[in-house]
């Protein structure tokens, strides 16, 4: 929760409002899902 000004990130978060940043933060939670348990492999980097 972003109260002061000189903090130079202020701009990435939702709102001074407490309500508002739970009920933001509560609503990625719900679009990004939940972690899965099982490890499904490794992604490649560059391509090995």
């Amino acid at each position: 929760v972003c109260r002061d000004p000189r903090w130079g990130r202020c701009y990435e978060s939702y709102s001074e409002d407490p309500k508002i940043v739970q009920a933001m933060t509560e609503i990625i939670s719900g679009l990004q899902g939940v972690v899965p348990a099982a490890d499904k492999g490794r992604p490649f980097v560059a391509g090995q």
